[in-house]
Formats: structure tokens, C-alpha cells, sequence
């Protein structure tokens, strides 16, 4: 069956602004039909990394909050901490880099949570029905408090995933650091000394001592017992020396992916809305941002995060992409094997078809789509 996914775009009549078009499509997605009366509701987005300006702005953050409140809801703003270093890895610094980035109460009207506690170690072991990798998953407990989740996504390229969309969001992004850890470590980077500058660029991302760097030869190099493929490693290597050592990782990585959200969402009411805008080819989670690969699309929301993931990829491979982006500099480079995919030909090393086909293998929704159309 077609799981129904509205969308609008960003065009706006006078006196109208996105964040007035936002509330419209959500309404007309069927978010009033949830019973959140009385009930607590958590929103998950990303706050982004400190130095990043891509993420979302709280202007829509507080359109949904908004329409929750109207509807008698108890909303949050969450997110989990992080596995690697950064201005998130823990609640208090996670806290100041939520509102240094514009997400207060006042800017958002409700108050910031971070699901996973002060070191990331408040979370609950969730069963994950149908999970082929991962049987029980660890979830940041604020997250699974709430009676209502509600995902707000950034829709953008990923290093790792492809693209980050609403599985992303939800799967990695609700794990609290040892579900992060779960999900990342089914494969072992490996550097390529012949092309490694020694740059130690990557060793400022690496935040389990999996990089070492040769003194000596003045080369990276990856201590196999510590790495746990998170893959930061990769994003932050401007030469391309660093790879995954096991072809199947990154689709593990997917699957388990895929079934974290699960998990989050199943055996209680749930929505999804992802902003198509902004398309960096990497995640918000950088310090700091390409340009966009393809223009701005526009708004989507639907009650099924795998449709609504499909939906917003092929409206993106609808795009002409943008010249002297990442994307085409990949395009340009000798040697280069066309995937016949904008998100996957901007970060080679991706792969994300694995994760919508697994999602879907497993119920967490449908990969066909009916779009509908909010003026």
C-alpha cells in the first residue's frame, strides 16, 4: 500500500512565511489526529555543531511546537549526545551548543531535553521486533518517555549514509553514545599511506583513540582494536585516504540504522517532517559546511519516515546540482564512476539504498509513495 506524503515548497505569498506553510502542510498531513492532549511529546531534531550553519532554524522548530501546544500537548525539543568529540558529547556542552544556535525556550517555545543524560548513559534497552542485527536497542530514555515522537529532520548529504533524512534522524540520532556505538562498529577504517598527507585533520574527529599517528613517517595510521568505523575519519579526510577495510560495513551500518528507528517509533503514535533545504553534502554534525549540492525542494511530512525518505531523495535527484559544489568537483575528478546518483557521486564512499530496502524488509514502512501536493 502507498504510504501519503505531502509536500510544499518554499515559494510564499505575500505576508506568508515557510514557517506559516509548515504549520498548513503538518495540519494537512494529518497531525491533529494524533491525541496529544495532555500527553508528552518529543521532537527530535539536530541542534547542529557548533561553527555549522546548515542546521535547521529554530523558527521551524517552534512552527511545529506551536501547532503541539494548540493541540494540548507537552512538547520537548531532544536529541542524544555524541560519539565523537564535538560541542555534544555530553548534556551540559550539548545544552550550550542548543543555545548558542538560536534553541531556547523562549526561541522555541518548549524546553531543550537531552534524551541520553549528563555522559550519554541514560538509556533504556528497546526491543527491536523483527531485528535480524540488532535485538534489543539502546535509546536515550526521555526519547521513550514520551508518548508522542515526532522527527524533524534537515534533509542533506551524509559521508557515511548517503543522505541523512528521517531514519538517520531518528535511528543514529536516538541512540544514546553506546546505541551510536552499537551501530557504527560493524566495520574498521583503513589509511592508504601512499595518499595520506599527515595532515591530522582526521585525528581531531576520532573520539576512541582508533587513529594514531605515525610520528615517524608522518602518516595516519588505525589502531583496529579501538576504531569502531563510526566513519568521521572519512568526512574529515580532504585526500580521500582513508576507506572502510570490510566492503559490508557501511550496509550494516544501514540495516542497523533502520532498525534502531524501529524501535523508537513502534507501539505509539509518530510523525515525520523533513526540510528539504540547504543540501550540504555532509552532515550538520561538522564544525562546519560545504555549499549545497541542488537547491532548496521544500517542506514534506507523512505519518511513515521510510516514504517520507524516499520521497524526499527523488525530489532531490530531480534537481539540476550545483556547479563548484562538492558534487561536481567529485564529477570532474579522473577516474570518476558515474553512480548515477547526486547524493552517492558527492560522497563515493556512501551507500544508502540498503537502508530504505532493510526499513522496508522490516516494517518500518513502505518505499512507495503517493505525494500530495499542499499549495
Amino acid at each position: 500500500m502507498k504510504s501519503k506524503v505531502y509536500f510544499t515548497d518554499f515559494h510564499c505569498v505575500t505576508d506568508e512565511g515557510p514557517c506559516d506553510k509548515l504549520k498548513r502542510l503538518i495540519r494537512a498531513a494529518g497531525i491533529e489526529d494524533i491525541d496529544m492532549d495532555g500527553k508528552f511529546v518529543a521532537i527530535k531534531m539536530h541542534f547542529g555543531e557548533l561553527g555549522n550553519m546548515t542546521f535547521l532554524r529554530p523558527n521551524y522548530a517552534k512552527a511545529v511546537v506551536d501547532t503541539i501546544n494548540a493541540l494540548g500537548g507537552k512538547p520537548f525539543l531532544t536529541d542524544c549526545n555524541t560519539l565523537y568529540p564535538g560541542s555534544r558529547k555530553n548534556a551540559l556542552e550539548h545544552l550550550y551548543c542548543a543555545w548558542e544556535n538560536g534553541f531556547t525556550p523562549l526561541s522555541a517555545g518548549c524546553p531543550v531535553i537531552i534524551a541520553d543524560g549528563l555522559k550519554g548513559t541514560d538509556d533504556i534497552e528497546v526491543p527491536v521486533r523483527g531485528g535480524e542485527y540488532v535485538k534489543e536497542a539502546k535509546i536515550g530514555r526521555a526519547v521513550m518517555d514520551a508518548d508522542v515522537f515526532i522527527s524533524l529532520s534537515h534533509f542533506k548529504g551524509h559521508e557515511l549514509a548517503g543522505f541523512g533524512g528521517a531514519i538517520k534522524n531518528i535511528g543514529m540520532g536516538c541512540g544514546s553514545r553506546a546505541g551510536k556505538k552499537e551501530q557504527h562498529s560493524n566495520g574498521k577504517a583503513v589509511v592508504d599511506p601512499e595518499v595520506c598527507r599527515g595532515c591530522k585533520r582526521c585525528l581531531r574527529e576520532c573520539a576512541n583513540g582508533g587513529l594514531v599517528f605515525d610520528e615517524k613517517a608522518r602518516k595516519m595510521t588505525v589502531d583496529q582494536n579501538n576504531c569502531v568505523g563510526c566513519g568521521r575519519c572519512i568526512g574529515a579526510c580532504n585526500f580521500d585516504a582513508i576507506d572502510f577495510a570490510l566492503d559490508a560495513a557501511i550496509k550494516e551500518f544501514n540495516c542497523r540504522m533502520a532498525e534502531y528507528a524501529k524501535a523508537v517509533v513502534d507501539g505509539r503514535p509518530h510523525f515525520h517532517i523533513s526540510l528539504v533545504c540547504d543540501v550540504s553534502p555532509t552532515c550538520d554534525c561538522h564544525t562546519g559546511n560545504d555549499v549545497p549540492i541542488v537547491p532548496d525542494v521544500g517542506m514534506f511530512a507523512s505519518f511513515d519516515p521510510l516514504a517520507l525518505d524516499c520521497a524526499c531523495v527523488d525530489a532531490c535527484l530531480k534537481q539540476t546540482p550545483f556547479p563548484d559544489s562538492q558534487l561536481t568537483e567529485e564529477m570532474k575528478k579522473p577516474g570518476f564512476c558515474d553512480r548515477h546518483d547526486y547524493f552517492e557521486n558527492a560522497n563515493p564512499n556512501a551507500e544508502y539504498k540498503t537502508c530504505l530496502a532493510h526499513a522496508e524488509k522490516i516494517g518500518l514502512g513502505s518505499s512507495e509513495y503517493e505525494l500530495v501536493v499542499v499549495k
